[in-house]
């Protein structure tokens, strides 16, 4: 127990990027209450004003106002409710669908698993994005449409990972002795099997769910995905872009969140994969104890 707090001091990197993490969570969850406006609200006598801090600016807009008057501040935390409900989402649809396909194929073999391993490649072999934008374009932008666009290509690599790691268990000691005894595939699987290959997966969607946080930025900036009267980062950054000489918050405030958060996931990724893996948790705990 000491030698875990006193390795806490060396973990502030880690420690940092899970805080803002959850702190992005925990804004998107109560973005309602804690709006300080109406982020749709329009104030041409406000519009373009600078943060509080900047000469100018006022303290009833903190972050200060876009072209239509609109509280940036607001819209932030709006827009966070959109990236990590989509994430989330997304993250959900895609593990649950690759990893019950990933691991019948892995187990079951045979014709079924030719014929994952064919879709597979050739659902890899599509441009994902232009898919997704195509997709979107087609049904119409709205968070049920942008969520099954970005889950078209996602649930590969849940598939390819549950597969992989089932195809080596099904030859392991315990798994034989369970089969020997009769139990049955749905309790063999869900038992014996899937707890073994939790944690690389925990790691794998918190990867993806900064990887979903960019794509829907991304088609939201081309103007494909989330449209008003919703707010996301991606449209905040397509709206400021002609602003971007007169009014850098209305690019930059919204630009930094979303880095941020991508990058605070990425971290706290590979901070499970070093705690869950005991061969690197091993040489991590000798590390910060030193």
């Amino acid at each position: 127990m000491k030698r875990l707090w006193r390795a806490v001091p060396r973990l502030w990197f880690q420690l940092a990027a899970a805080a803002f993490l959850l702190t992005v969570v925990a804004a998107a969850v109560l973005a309602p209450w804690l709006s300080p406006h109406d982020p749709n609200k329009q104030s041409i006598s406000a519009r373009l004003m600078p943060p509080a801090w900047q000469g100018g600016g006022s303290t009833e807009y903190l972050l200060g106002t876009d072209e239509l008057g609109r509280d940036v501040l607001s819209r932030l935390l709006h827009g966070a409710r959109t990236s990590v409900l989509i994430g989330v989402g997304v993250v959900l649809v895609t593990a649950v669908l690759g990893v019950a396909i990933g691991t019948l194929a892995g187990y079951v073999g045979g014709k079924f698993d030719a014929v994952v391993r064919w879709l597979m490649d050739t659902v890899l072999s599509l441009p994902g994005l232009l898919i997704s934008a195509a997709l979107v374009f087609v049904l119409g932008a709205s968070v049920t449409t942008v969520i099954i666009a970005l889950s078209i290509e996602g649930w590969l690599v849940y598939c390819r990972m549950a597969r992989g790691m089932v195809r080596t268990s099904r030859s392991m000691p315990y798994v034989d002795a369970a089969t020997v005894v009769g139990v049955g595939l749905p309790r063999l699987l869900g038992r014996h099997i899937l707890p073994n290959i939790v944690s690389p997966l925990i790691t794998l969607s918190t990867l993806e769910f900064a990887r979903i946080v960019i794509a829907e930025a991304t088609l939201s900036f081309l103007g494909l995905g989330i449209q008003p009267p919703l707010v996301s980062w991606g449209l905040m950054i397509n709206n400021g872009g002609a602003y971007l000489t007169t009014a850098w918050w209305l690019i930059t405030l919204p630009g930094l969140a979303l880095t941020l958060t991508a990058l605070s996931a990425n971290i706290v990724a590979n901070w499970v994969r070093q705690v869950s893996d005991p061969l690197q948790r091993s040489g991590a705990l000798l590390a910060v104890a030193r």
